[in-house]
């Protein structure tokens, strides 16, 4: 299964680093990592970070239309956390 960039940025080495970095830092170090996987839906400046002490909480969501005939399309509707199993 192919892990998300969120994921895969949150167990690599570079984790611990990234709970003392700055917001800007971990939004750019996401950026690098969905260029590597080809994540174009969320960008770093989607990410809603919070640090609270050693607890960094990163966040998103965002909808997805996809267009099926004339007046129909379907909405998907995404989410995930740097919490979520």
């Amino acid at each position: 299964r192919k892990q998300s960039a969120l994921a895969v940025l949150w167990k690599d080495d570079c984790a611990a680093r990234l709970r003392d970095a700055t917001v800007a830092d971990i939004r750019k170090a996401y950026d690098k990592r969905a260029d590597i996987d080809a994540v174009s839906a969320v960008r770093g400046v989607d990410l809603d970070i919070t640090k609270d002490g050693n607890e960094l909480l990163i966040e998103f969501a965002y909808t997805s239309k996809i267009p099926l005939f004339k007046y129909t399309s379907i909405l998907f509707e995404f989410e995930g956390s740097s919490t979520a199993q």
